[in-house]
Parts: C-alpha cells; structure tokens; sequence
C-alpha cells in the first residue's frame, strides 16, 4: 500500500515495534518519531528531486527543511510560497476523489447516490481534520480520512438495503465523532477541551492516548480507498502560473540571483512534506532552498523561530550551520498565501519579527476563482498585494512582477524604517 503519506499504526506494528525496540528508544518523544518519519521520506524522494535536507527544529511547532544541493544566500531577500490552494489545485482534487470513490462503490455493488456519497466524503474528511498542536488550527490527515472513509462504506456494503443507507451514514457520523473525543479538541470558543476514553470493543480504531497517534487493529484500508485519497492528496494538478513564477523570482541553481525561494506550509508534517517533494521532482525548475513545515498558525511559526534564532548570523543543529531566515541582516520576506487567516497572523508577527531580526514581512494574496478562500473579503492595514487569477490573461510573468512590486513596497517602507 501506499505509506509514503497514508500512514497510521496497526497493533501489530506496536507489538513487533514493543518487542524489537531498546528501552531508550521506547521512550523516543513524539517529536523525535516525527523527525524519524520526515527523515524517511526525504529518503525516499532524494532519487526523485536530485536533492537532500537538513532538518532544523523550530522549538514544537514545527520543522524547517534546508536544502544541500541548493543552499540559500545569506543576506538576500526570500519569496515563500504556501502549497494548498496557492501552488497546487486542491479544489480540484476533491472533484476527482469523488470519481474515484463512485468507482470504488460501484464495483463494491453499492447503489448509494451522489448525495449520499458525498455525505460519506464530507463526515470522514470532517473526522480527517484535527488539531497537529491543540488549539494551534487544525489540519487533514489522509491516513485518518482513509481509515474513516473505508469503514463508513464497509458499513454500507453491509447494509440490508438501499433504504438504510442514510441511517448507517448518521451513525457513522457520531460514532466518529465519538471517537474524535479521545483527542483534545478545539471548541468554537477556542477552548481545548480534554480528551475522554470512548473507546469500545469493536471499533476498527482508536487514539492512543500517551501520544495521540491513531492506531488500526488490521490492515487499515481498501486498494480502492488507497487510490481515492493518495491520487488526490499526493499528486494533484498544479497551478502553473504560480510554479513558474515561483521558479523565476526564486535562486536557480549557477545562477546569482539576488532571492531565495522556499515554500511555507501549514499542516500535518509528513503529509506536508511529500507533497512539496512530489511537486519539486515533477518541476525541475522549481527548487526551493528551504522548506518551512508548521504545525501552527505561520505567524505563531515565525514568533517561535524569533524566539530560537534572532539575530544570529546561522543556525547550528547537529553540528551543520545552516542560513537563518530571520538574521540581523536587513532584508525583506514576501509570502504568498491564499488564506487571509494565514496571511493576517503573518502580520500580526511582524512587529515581534521586525524587533528581533533584520527580517520585514511582506504578505501577497492569491486569489483563485471557486475557492473558499477566494471568496472571502480581506482587509488590512498594510501595504499587501493581490493576485487574482480569475483574470484569464494572467501568466506566470505578471505574477513574478506582483510578487517584486511587494517586494519593492517593502524595501521602501524598510528604508524609512532605519
């Protein structure tokens, strides 16, 4: 099956995993198994996209990946870009994994309708979502969604008729949401509330509560839930006007380019990371020097790395120094992100980032028709750009020159700053 980003733990694995392991390596933190899994897939793909990473720590809230094929230029100024909705096609995805799970249940002799497969869809992938870091913002775990999605249409393959499909849909939904329960959850106020044992005896799954980690009893999912979830989590289309020009405001590789490039994600890590890795080994010209995995909001990302690396000229981890974003060295940091939440807690850090560092954050709006975010109103009170692709003239050219004009703003009010 496919691991490399549906990943969950069966009881088997934690009996061999018990037996075969030391006592030290036992007590590996949840951080350290989280490095252990980044690492393997960055082995993985270091065939694939020519390149190898070094992982840096950003305290618990995240990693930062450098490159060592393409090590970014101290002193110069970054374009980072955000891959859900801004380099990539998620939308999009979503129309093809309900193809791919009609298929799936027709050839499963399931005559559900598309409203009721939807619903099956919709309450998995509402299961599939949860908090990396409590409270932090929660995101999609494809290894959850695929367990979730393959039990609710095992249920419905089991039903005694058509007519009981809604009734096994709604329970599905609360059994689920039960389940949900054993994990700390963020209530509408912001709360986090405790994890409960709702755990019963014939539960296909669980989450163990020393580290939160979902574990199945048997193998987790069907070949035609694999190919539901991993075709549209792993290789979605790209928007290629955003690629490009990222690729050309980016440092390339013999070139002195005055900017380095690097991709700003939010999300679970492993699920995160592939696909960024799968996006650099489809696109040659798209080589990022770093990559910036969070497991928060990305301004609570940038005030945690602050607080780690400000105004020191590298970073040091495991005896390899590599360029600190944040130096003492003026310059600017233009990102690039579809979610006006990201983007306004990107501001909201500036003023920590600005006192503590060289660093000015500039934020650039990617806007994309039929998007969620992309209907949504955004107002700031800082300079910012806007990049609307529902202009059908819009090429990757005219892109690059948004993102440089932010830049160039930025320069500007950096200079009246000094």
């Amino acid at each position: 099956m496919n691991t490399e980003t549906l990943t969950t733990y069966t009881t088997r694995d934690a009996k061999e995993r018990d037996s075969s392991m030391t006592h030290s390596e036992l007590r590996l933190s949840p951080q350290r198994i989280e490095e252990r899994k980044i690492e393997a897939i960055l082995e993985q793909y270091k065939e694939a996209t020519g390149d190898a990473y070094d992982i840096i720590p950003v305290g618990e809230v995240g990693y930062i990946l450098q490159s060592r094929e393409h090590t970014p230029t101290p002193e110069r100024d970054w374009f980072m870009f955000d891959y859900d909705y801004t380099l990539a096609q998620v939308n999009e995805a979503k129309e093809r994994r309900f193809k791919l799970y009609k298929e799936h249940t027709t050839n499963l002799g399931i005559n559900a309708s598309d409203e009721q497969l939807e619903r099956a869809i919709k309450i998995t992938d509402k299961f599939a979502r949860m908090d990396v870091i409590p409270g932090k913002g929660e995101s999609y775990s494809p290894g959850a969604h695929a367990v979730a999605l393959d039990w609710a249409t095992k249920r419905l393959q089991a039903a005694a008729s058509t007519d009981a499909y809604d009734d096994v849909l709604t329970k599905t939904d609360q059994d689920l949401k039960r389940i949900r329960e054993q994990l700390p959850n963020t209530d509408e106020d912001g709360a986090v509330t405790a994890p409960k044992n709702t755990r019963l005896a014939d539960d296909p799954f669980y989450f163990r509560s020393e580290d939160h980690r979902l574990v199945t009893s048997k193998d987790p999912w069907a070949k035609g839930i694999e190919k539901t979830i991993s075709q549209t989590v792993s290789n979605p289309e790209l928007y290629t006007e955003t690629v490009e020009a990222a690729s050309r405001v980016g440092q390339r590789q013999g070139e002195a380019e005055e900017s380095n490039l690097g991709v700003f994600t939010f999300g679970h890590p492993d699920n995160q990371i592939t696909k960024v890795l799968r996006l650099i080994a489809r696109e040659p010209d798209f080589r990022p020097n770093q990559i910036w995995l969070s497991k928060v909001r990305k301004g609570e990302f940038l005030k945690e790395l602050v607080k780690l690396q400000s105004q020191k000229d590298a970073m040091v981890f495991n005896g390899r120094a590599h360029v600190n974003p944040l130096s003492k060295d003026e310059h600017i940091i233009v990102v690039m992100d579809d979610n006006k939440k990201e983007l306004n807690s990107i501001l909201e850090a500036n003023p920590t980032v600005r006192e503590n560092s060289g660093a000015l954050l500039s934020v650039v709006r990617s806007t994309r028709p039929g998007t969620k975010t992309g209907r949504e109103e955004w107002a700031v009170e800082a300079p910012n750009e806007n990049v609307d692709f529902s202009r059908e003239d819009l090429t990757a050219d005219d892109a690059k020159h948004i993102l440089q004009h932010s830049r160039t703003m930025a320069r500007t009010q950096l200079a009246d700053m000094i």
